[in-house]
């Protein structure tokens, strides 16, 4: 099961976050996330963990982002691309009224 998200052609932005055992948040200034397959998108993330995107192309399935930080290996995250032309919504929409010519008699 997928631990997050993604339409393809979307993105999904995260946050690489290092903590300490006592679940304190510590600064880290060399975060990177690998992918388990470059087939479903592009990754990117600052050196501080800060503005991780990921941005799905055209393919579907599960891709997984694995974080790394100060030799520490962080947990999988699954992340399923969905292919755009799943029913997202469904509503009625009224057409417009139509439309009469008035032609004047001769």
């Amino acid at each position: 099961m997928a631990d997050g998200s993604v339409v393809q052609g979307g993105t999904f932005e995260y946050t690489v976050v290092a903590k300490n055992k006592s679940g304190t948040v510590l600064v880290i200034d060399d975060a990177t996330v690998a992918l388990s397959t470059e087939d479903l998108g592009t990754n990117s993330v600052n050196p501080d963990g800060s503005n991780g995107v990921f941005t799905s192309t055209d393919g579907a399935g599960n891709v997984t982002l694995t974080p790394k930080a100060a030799g520490v290996e962080g947990k999988p995250f699954v992340l399923e691309v969905t292919e755009d032309n799943v029913v997202a919504s469904v509503e009625i929409v009224p057409n417009p009224p139509a439309s009469v010519a008035i032609v004047p008699a001769a």
